[in-house]
């Protein structure tokens, strides 16, 4: 199926069944700054209950945990509620343990059947054949986060592409603590059987919050070496968008820069992005929370207004644009 937005200034298409998307202005050449119609994507935290892989990660920036708090579905149907769904393309939901959260996989069939399509990154360690179908059925991607042992992690992506989920990534942390991980994972993605239906690795940007406060981000040039390594070896990878101007300095002489450069998108967040936590506060990132003051969405009648088009989410956009879009928080 091919959502679409057709106005005079902001445009777009997303085939959800391979969550291709595509966004333009005025002409195709164009490329607006903001969506002025809402958020895009929304990642929702359903759950912050996580006993990590073994035990609870020692560089979560959620500190989740055991006891962490979950969102029940009447408390996210609510939510759903205040959105602007017209423009809402996908759900990113953050969740800990796969069956942390009782009510995940109603939340996910829910948000199906609005027509809007849900994904999801877990960890892995308890997911098992039940839970690797039901994910194939319901989510548009899933992305496993690798952490050690790797084993875990890549028992997982097979047990989800065996499933039938075409949409399996792997979540990589870069930091100075996980590089040899990070070019061990590129090798393995080419010679680990278990990897061979796999998508793409995503590299994700190290940032000083929460449990990973002690984190060291690379050097651009270690950066580099790793997007250069991949791409070598033509392995698919991909990046948040907190990494886009890394690697785009990482690509700068490549004869396909162009093409890299049309297709990266530095931060989003307030821009075609939004975050909710666990009690339904809105805040432009997930990693924004204790740095930016949130807004309560139970508090509000009209997300446009009270929200997305709010003098305090507009102050936000300002300080990032002002930016260059890029991070104004983290040093990454």
């Amino acid at each position: 199926m091919i959502r679409t937005c057709y106005t005079n200034d902001y445009n777009w298409e997303m085939n959800t069944r391979t969550g291709f998307f595509k966004r333009w202005g005025a002409t195709e050449k164009d490329d607006p700054q903001v969506s002025p119609l809402g958020p895009e994507i929304v990642d929702i935290c359903v759950s912050k209950r996580c006993n990590g892989v073994g035990k609870p990660c020692a560089f979560c920036y959620q500190e989740s945990g055991p006891n962490g708090p979950n969102m029940s579905l009447e408390t996210y149907v609510r939510l759903f509620g205040k959105l602007p769904l017209d423009n809402l393309t996908q759900v990113a939901l953050g969740a800990g343990d796969l069956y942390g959260n009782p009510d995940l996989f109603k939340i996910m069939q829910w948000t199906r059947w609005q027509n809007v399509t849900p994904n999801i990154t877990i960890h892995g360690y308890d997911l098992d054949g039940a839970g690797a179908n039901t994910l194939a059925k319901l989510a548009g991607a899933v992305a496993v986060s690798r952490y050690s042992p790797r084993d875990v992690c890549y028992n997982a992506v097979k047990r989800l592409t065996d499933a039938g989920l075409k949409q399996v990534n792997i979540h990589m942390l870069t930091a100075v603590s996980t590089l040899s991980d990070c070019f061990e994972l590129l090798d393995d993605a080419i010679s680990d059987p278990r990897l061979s239906n796999l998508n793409a690795i995503v590299f994700l940007t190290a940032k000083q919050k929460g449990r990973g406060r002690w984190l060291q981000t690379v050097s651009v040039d270690q950066y580099g070496e790793l997007i250069r390594y991949a791409l070598e070896r033509n392995v698919r990878i991909g990046f948040d968008s907190c990494s886009c101007h890394r690697f785009l300095a990482a690509v700068k002489g490549s004869p396909n820069y162009e093409t890299f450069n049309m297709l990266a998108e530095p931060c989003e967040s307030g821009l075609f992005s939004a975050y909710i936590d666990t009690d339904g506060v809105y805040y432009p990132c997930s990693f924004s929370p204790g740095s930016v003051e949130g807004i309560d969405l139970f508090q509000i009648d009209d997300f446009m207004e009270e929200v997305w088009l709010s003098e305090k989410v507009e102050s936000w956009r300002k300080r990032l644009l002002g930016n260059g879009r890029r991070c104004p928080l983290f040093e990454v």
